[in-house]
């Protein structure tokens, strides 16, 4: 028997239809939410596969902009702030991480300084369904790599917000 498949409500990708643990504010299917846990069972469990793992995890959050609440709103931020600094900025693993620590501190101490952003209308082409397949580590790098640079894309229009997080980050440092 054939598990039939719906669209996730964030990311639109045709998941199995299952019932299942989800995150708790991305909103995502729990096929969907199940499909990403094998991509990260893989990275973990493969360091061949671990180079990329911050842009699997920005690019998920950014696909599932969640439920509306604090947390989901933070996420979208954070995320979007990681993959500009990445695809922007160009900066290191080492620089991106220290940077995303600052965001969250700043924005721990005074949520207000990070604004609900309007999710746009395509989250991006390529999703988990996508990824998932890649069974080779260089093309799983190669995919997620574009993944999460189209998904970053497809946020756009709120990178002048990312960059001015980025300014404020920076001169806190």
């Amino acid at each position: 028997m054939t598990t039939p498949l719906k669209p996730c409500p964030q990311c639109a990708a045709t998941v199995p239809d299952i019932e299942g643990p989800v995150h708790p504010y991305f909103a995502a299917s729990p096929g969907c939410w199940a499909i990403y846990g094998q991509i990260l069972e893989r990275e973990y469990s493969d360091t061949a596969f671990w180079a990329n793992h911050g842009q699997t995890v920005d690019a998920y959050a950014l696909q599932h902009p969640g439920d509306g609440s604090r947390r989901a709103i933070s996420s979208v931020m954070i995320h979007l702030v990681g993959a500009t600094l990445l695809f922007q900025h160009h900066a290191p693993q080492s620089q991106r991480i220290l940077m995303l620590q600052r965001l969250s501190k700043i924005t721990k101490a005074d949520p207000s300084l990070i604004p609900r952003l309007s999710s746009p209308d395509n989250l991006g082409e390529i999703t988990v369904t996508d990824i998932a397949p890649l069974s080779k580590a260089q093309d799983h790098l190669v995919g997620v790599d574009n993944w999460a640079r189209t998904t970053w894309q497809a946020w756009s229009a709120h990178h002048p917000v990312a960059e001015s997080l980025i300014r404020r980050i920076s001169h806190d440092a």
